[in-house]
């Protein structure tokens, strides 16, 4: 299948190269990060409900600016790279593979070593289940430093006749879209926050989007609904929140997209569980997510310097 490709530049909150190795979370649930003495950059995945017996997994690369050789071009700065991206099953044969070439140019240095802001890239292809490997290499084409990524990961299989739910896709911003265009689905466009890192700002939210599927839908049946239960864990393993909503069933499938206001999580790592029961049948089905909330970081600029 040919990849779904898009890409976007993003303030993403502080991009911290050691926040993820020094993290006492699940390896399992963090995104990856490159090594290597090219730019750092981050991979994260998501898990959907594909056609047929497929499962259709979407990769989210950031690539942060100041990591980035930039130089000047003109009025302004440019810098360009070459990602490559390949994805390989339990054999060690490519079944997937895309090469990337971008230029970054902005109008002044200041951005370009600002740590908060990052090119956001999206690669969406589909699977069969099971035991996959995802490798990348990033190169500066100023440079030609290289950095590395190779991760071992699993493909879900939504296609047995059973209630489940896709993987938490952790967001900068959800607003309405149009099928078919970059970033959207189900008439929601979804920015990508690969780090499932948000800056801490009262004014901010958190964004989360995910999918059920299998729902039981019997017209004649007395109950029409689902429960969903949202509960949110620090990293001491202590429940901070649990928050529980009933919704009518849309059909055998449905899909959420959720805000939360960021001053309810003091800076810290946390965990997100979504359990659906569905009422007509008593199953019930679990995903957890992770996500990080850092301090708002101080940007300084040219203005900022003394007289």
């Amino acid at each position: 299948m040919k990849a779904r490709i898009a890409f976007m530049a993003l303030a993403t909150g502080l991009v911290v190269s050691s926040l993820f190795a020094s993290s006492p979370r699940s390896r399992l649930l963090l995104p990856f990060v490159s090594a290597g003495e090219g730019p750092q950059f981050i991979i994260d995945y998501s898990s959907f409900k594909g056609n047929s017996d497929r499962t259709y997994v979407e990769f989210y690369v950031q690539v942060p600016y100041d990591g980035l050789q930039f130089v000047k071009s003109g009025q302004g700065f440019r810098a360009e790279y070459e990602l490559i991206l390949r994805v390989l099953d339990k054999n060690g044969r490519v079944v997937e593979s895309q090469i990337m070439q971008d230029a970054i140019e902005l109008d002044s240095f200041w951005q370009t070593v600002a740590n908060d802001k990052a090119r956001i890239c999206l690669f969406g292809f589909t699977f069969s289940q099971g035991e996959h490997t995802v490798s990348a290499s990033l190169e500066d084409r100023e440079t030609h430093d290289i950095s590395l990524l190779k991760e071992t990961f699993q493909v879900r299989d939504f296609c047995r006749p059973k209630l489940s739910v896709s993987d938490l896709q952790f967001s900068s911003k959800i607003t309405q879209g149009e099928d078919g265009e970059a970033y959207v689905k189900n008439q929601r466009c979804i920015q990508p926050n690969p780090a499932k890192t948000f800056a801490l700002d009262p004014s901010e939210h958190m964004f989360i989007y995910f999918e059920i599927y299998n729902l039981s839908h019997i017209p004649e049946a007395q109950s029409h609904t689902y429960t969903a239960t949202y509960t949110f864990i620090d990293s001491e393993g202590k429940v901070l929140a649990k928050l529980r909503r009933d919704t009518d069933k849309p059909g055998d499938s449905a899909a959420h997209s959720l805000r939360f206001p960021l001053h309810h999580f003091p800076t810290g790592a946390y965990s997100m569980q979504v359990k659906i029961r569905d009422d007509q049948t008593s199953e019930t089905a679990l995903v957890e997510g992770e996500f990080t909330v850092i301090g708002k970081p101080m940007i300084f600029s040219q203005n900022d310097l003394p007289d």
